[in-house]
């Protein structure tokens, strides 16, 4: 007899990326790998005891033929022992082959410690032996032809844990970061433009920003606390407030 989620499946991306990815680039029309068609497509269910819940529905002419719930998503059958590994499979490749941090939702995510600098990223890409520009995936946050971070580039961070994660050279730029804790980050270099850190429970304290971009990012000096990582630090040899909100010989004000 089939049980529900009967065998597990790896997935190199998460349902979370998944879903926001077909959220934000509408249905698509794919191809399982015995030459279904199908249309993967990202929603909300609006009834039943799953009410509110994320699901990616997969439709075969029209009509839907499964369907993946969070916890369905790495796993052959469905909650309703429906077959859907076929179908989540395909999508985890579209994924790899139009990949891109435009969308990606990490809402909550516990990310503290996590390591996406620009040596753990180099280090990935010799480790796939990728070592030319134009090979490089969408999440390498590219710069003059060099690969030097993550690319999170409005990426919903919202009330995720970034405490002490490495986020050096990151680009941030538009991430939603509404309540998200980054104590302690490396965020030197990052570029965080026209990111929204504001609220009152996010922290930037400890946090080392020399050299961040911060034009027209939103944040407030209590988020800073005590002072950020420079500060702490007596052996930095810069002088990171100045540094950090200089802009075309300009101070940056933060209200």
């Amino acid at each position: 007899m089939i049980e529900k989620h009967q065998g597990l499946e790896e997935r190199a991306h998460t349902f979370w990326e998944a879903w926001g990815k077909l959220e934000r680039a509408g249905d698509q029309q794919l191809t399982t790998r015995v030459g279904t068609r199908f249309v993967a497509r990202a929603a909300v269910t609006t009834k039943g005891p799953r009410k509110s819940e994320r699901v990616i529905r997969y439709l075969l002419r029209g009509l839907e033929s499964g369907r993946s719930y969070e916890c369905c998503w790495e796993h052959y059958y469905n909650c309703n022992r429906t077959r859907i590994g076929m179908y989540s499979a395909s999508v985890d490749e579209w994924i790899e082959q139009n990949g891109g941090s435009d969308g990606l939702n990490l809402e909550g995510r516990d990310l503290s410690a996590l390591d996406l600098g620009r040596d753990a990223i180099r280090d990935e890409l010799k480790a796939r032996g990728i070592s030319e520009p134009e090979d490089y995936p969408a999440w390498v946050h590219v710069i003059a032809g060099n690969a030097e971070g993550i690319n999170l580039r409005r990426t919903i961070l919202e009330q995720a844990d970034l405490q002490g994660a490495n986020l050096r050279w990151a680009d941030l730029q538009e991430a939603k970061l509404w309540n998200a804790s980054l104590r302690g980050a490396n965020l030197r270099w990052a570029n965080l433009q026209e990111s929204d850190l504001r609220s009152m429970f996010s922290s930037l304290e400890g946090a080392h920003l020399f050299g961040a971009r911060l034009e027209r990012s939103k944040l407030t000096k209590k988020q800073l606390g005590r002072g950020i990582g420079e500060d702490r630090d007596s052996n930095h040899p810069s002088k990171p407030r100045s540094r950090l909100f200089a802009s075309g010989g300009r101070r940056h004000r933060i209200p």
